[in-house]
């Protein structure tokens, strides 16, 4: 990448900066060049022509990081800033030299790396469509789980319903129970008071006392008997007054159960919900990410293209002609310089500079390799929208001929853009850009009020030659 004495005359020039005489101005220079992470990968060790050696030698090794950049070359034009002439100048032309490596790693690596951008991308989007119909699956899964699960609580809570409705009747029923308790009471009160009475006659007959002891005997039995049913039927509403509160109590937390349940499954579902919108943004985040990547690469190809398309028009001529200031112009859009330029160029082939205009035997007897030259050159840079070739499709669409027809020439003129209003524009009135209307250059060669002349027949010519 450098030979022995350019690196060495580089170290020198490194050396000899004042913000790399430390240590961290020295990891500070390869932070603002973006070289970082090469930092734990250098000897800072010596002082400043040995670690600036050291990082000459390694980022030398490194060659090119990630987006095809010459390492060695970030560095060089970062402390380019830090010197002066004729140092700066030598660090130009190494520059130079470096981009012209990159452009031609760019050229050989970028159709390989548009192809293995293009199958991860393809792999990637077949692993989010995956992950998101497993997401979906799993998904689908839980609510059916939950679903199910409150279909069971709500059919318990049914069943604790009707328990509870049978409960109650039991109640009820316990309730006329006790109705019929105080009956008997109210009766065996009113046969107690007509024992009383029956007491007091009792001295009436021995044989009525008698039996009077006998009923009385078997009304306190049945009194007792009353007394001990009444004992159980108070026992048994307790246990059932329990066992209801117990229920009432089962029923509370069942029912604190499910709402906490269900407010536990809103809160998942809502969190999938959360989960799977993030992972459906950043896939699509991650497949714009990558799309923009490649139209990127796609652009920077094209280009690249374009410039070895450039680099591939071999220029001949027949009268030695050189066109490289026509094509630089034309590459920069300066489309007025550029149309001087051409006129310039086709004075100097006809041998007519000294006199300024052309007639129409130099016209008819042009090189044709230097026509085409001049046509290829506006054709490419235009993108097709000027040049001659241009403007002789237009003029046969009209009907032109090698005769000179006013009509045809002014219906010519207006549709190359240099006719408005009927009448034709001066040279500084055209439009010099590629807005300009199809055919609209070259035009000083045609032109009445400029230094270059050319008759009307002579016009007629040059856009009728057989090579355009």
């Amino acid at each position: 990448m450098l030979n022995p004495t350019d690196r060495q005359k580089l170290i020198n020039i490194a050396a000899s900066i004042p913000a790399l005489s430390s240590v961290e101005g020295q990891k500070q220079i390869l932070e603002l060049a973006g070289l970082d992470n090469f930092i734990p990968q250098i000897n800072f060790q010596g002082n400043t022509e040995i670690v600036v050696g050291n990082i000459v030698r390694a980022l030398t090794k490194f060659k090119y990081n990630e987006r095809g950049e010459l390492v060695l070359r970030l560095f060089v034009d970062t402390i380019k800033q830090y010197t002066g002439y004729p140092d700066r100048e030598f660090l130009y032309e190494l520059l130079l030299s470096f981009h012209q490596k990159e452009k031609e790693h760019l050229t050989s690596t970028n159709t390989a790396n548009i192809i293995k951008i293009n199958n991860n991308y393809h792999r990637d989007i077949k692993k989010y469509k995956d992950d998101l119909l497993e997401i979906e699956k799993k998904k689908l899964q839980k609510e059916q789980e939950y679903s199910q699960e409150v279909n069971e609580l709500k059919d318990q809570l049914e069943q604790q319903k009707e328990s509870n409705r049978n409960l109650i009747n039991q109640l009820e029923s316990l309730q006329a129970t006790d109705e019929e308790v105080e009956k008997l009471k109210e009766q065996l009160k009113q046969k107690d008071d007509s024992l009383q009475n029956l007491i007091q006659s009792r001295d009436n007959s021995s044989t009525q006392s008698e039996e009077l002891k006998e009923k009385i005997t078997n009304y306190e039995t049945k009194i007792n008997q009353l007394e001990d049913q009444g004992k159980q039927v108070a026992t048994r509403v307790e246990q059932y007054q329990s066992q209801l509160e117990q229920l009432n109590r089962e029923l509370s937390e069942k029912t604190k159960q499910l709402e906490e349940t269900e407010s536990q499954l809103q809160v998942e579902k809502s969190t999938y919900q959360q989960n799977l919108q993030q992972v459906k943004d950043k896939s699509q985040q991650q497949i714009q990410a990558k799309q923009t990547e490649i139209n990127n690469l796609k652009a920077k190809l094209e280009q690249l293209q374009k410039q070895e398309q450039a680099l591939e028009i071999e220029l001949k001529s027949d009268r030695n002609v050189d066109y490289t200031k026509l094509r630089d112009l034309l590459a920069a859009q300066k489309w007025q310089e550029a149309d001087e330029e051409t006129a310039n160029v086709m004075l100097q082939i006809a041998d007519r500079t000294s006199e300024g205009w052309l007639r129409e035997s130099d016209i008819e007897s042009f090189p044709c390799e230097d026509l085409l030259n001049i046509n290829r050159l506006w054709l490419k840079y235009s993108d097709d929208k000027f040049g001659f070739g241009v403007q002789k499709k237009i003029y046969e669409s009209l009907g032109g001929k090698e005769e000179y027809n006013h009509e045809i020439w002014k219906n010519f003129g207006e549709r190359v853009g240099w006719i408005k209003g009927g009448s034709w524009l001066n040279y500084s009135e055209l439009t010099m850009d590629i807005s300009a209307p199809e055919g609209h250059l070259p035009f000083t060669v045609f032109s009445l009020n400029k230094q270059l002349w050319l008759g009307w027949e002579g016009r007629c010519t040059l856009l009728l030659r057989k090579e355009l």
